[in-house]
């Protein structure tokens, strides 16, 4: 069962993902540069789920995981 803290966490995390998407599609409807508006929604996206890109990280875990 998820407890009440979990569950706040999930949906303040939520909120900052829906944010940075639609920070994103703002940025496209003011025809600002696509790949820069991308990077900064999956930096904003990668902080708010505590993912931050670590070199060779997920390739470690995935041979680990077969």
């Amino acid at each position: 069962m998820t407890s009440k803290p979990e569950t706040a966490e999930a949906a303040s995390q939520l909120a900052e993902v829906r944010q940075a998407i639609a920070d994103y599609h703002l940025a496209l409807d003011r025809r600002q540069h696509g790949d820069l508006a991308q990077d900064r929604a999956m930096q904003a996206i990668q902080a708010a789920l505590d993912m931050p890109w670590e070199r060779g990280e997920e390739l470690k875990r995935r041979a680990a995981n077969g």
